[in-house]
């Protein structure tokens, strides 16, 4: 039973074995809408989940650093996505080309 107002912004979770669940802010934090048809983290999303040939860790780096800039810029405020991981493998790509990840040479 929860005494007081609700909780504002995003509610924590956990990840499974082997996942990763990103978030486009912080728990308790909110996110921005952003000026166009997505909000920030969307957008920044959108322009690094087809590079390829890069661990989706490192996408994910990408995307949280150009939120993190834009949102100082627009607002002043800081948005910081979050994301909650368990991947236990190296390499994980969403979008390859040629040889990616093979290690043999």
């Amino acid at each position: 039973l929860l005494r007081g107002p609700p909780p504002e912004g995003l509610m924590p979770m956990k990840a499974t074995e082997d996942s990763l669940i990103a978030f486009s802010c912080a728990p308790g934090e909110t996110a921005s809408d952003g000026r166009g048809q997505n909000g920030l983290f969307t957008k920044h999303l959108l322009q690094h989940i087809k590079t390829p040939n890069q661990d989706i860790e490192q996408v994910m780096r990408e995307v949280s650093f150009g939120v993190q800039q834009e949102s100082l810029q627009e607002s002043r405020k800081k948005q910081v996505p979050y994301r909650n991981s368990s991947l236990t493998m190296k390499n994980v790509f969403l979008y390859t080309t040629g040889n990616a990840g093979d290690t043999s040479s």
